[in-house]
Parts: structure tokens; sequence; C-alpha cells
């Protein structure tokens, strides 16, 4: 997956995120998953930049 790709992503779960918690409170189950979700793809953004680092 490119770095653009990766960043398209990021925003759309963060926008998503935002507005389940603003809807249904941060404790729902949604929110979570969507959190969670939202780590795993930051997660190999930050992979690949420090790959790009190195």
């Amino acid at each position: 997956m490119s770095e653009q790709e990766l960043r398209d992503q990021i925003e759309s779960i963060r926008v998503s995120l935002n507005e389940i918690g603003s809807k249904y409170g941060l404790g729902h189950p949604e929110v979570l998953r969507k959190s969670q979700q939202l780590d795993l793809i930051h997660n190999k953004f930050q992979k690949l930049m420090m790959g790009k680092i190195q």
C-alpha cells in the first residue's frame, strides 16, 4: 500500500470515528472497533515511514 493510500485511509477512518463518537458516545463498541482499525492503519503508516528514513 502506498503512502498516499495509507494517508487517505487514515483520514477516512478518522472522520468516521469522529462521526460515530459524536453520534453514539465514546464508549460505543463501534467507536472502539474504528479506533482499533485506525491504530492498525497508523502502525502500517509508521512502518512505511520508518523504512524511508533508514
